[in-house]
């Protein structure tokens, strides 16, 4: 495996579920690609966490009559977008090939 297959393989890390590749490849002990897989696998949990918070939460608000379903949309874009931009900028980490972690959850480590 080349340079660029690990750098493929942190790319990937951030998006969603597919971090699993990169745990799958023979590299998966690369300390670069390693520090990748756990920030992604760190965003993906969070993602999950967040988005059935905003079911539960949704839920709730929904039943306000006129302003329940559209606090739920605003609520729902936002998380949507934190995890967006959470995951670009775990992928512009990689591009500059540094070892920053994210904002707010990359202090977690729950690969070693």
């Amino acid at each position: 495996m080349t340079d660029s297959d690990i750098e493929s393989f942190c790319y990937i890390a951030y998006l969603g579920p597919f971090w699993f590749i990169g745990l799958l490849s023979e590299k998966r002990s690369h300390p670069k690609l390693r520090f990748h897989l756990n920030q992604g696998l760190v965003l993906f949990i969070a993602e999950l966490i967040a988005f059935v918070a905003v079911y539960f939460i949704g839920g709730l608000v929904s039943r306000i009559p006129y302003v329940g379903s559209i606090f739920r949309w605003i609520l729902w874009l936002a998380v949507v977008g934190c995890a967006f931009w959470l995951a670009v900028q775990g992928m512009l980490t990689v591009a500059a090939d540094t070892k920053k972690r994210l904002p707010w959850i990359g202090k977690i480590d729950l690969l070693r």
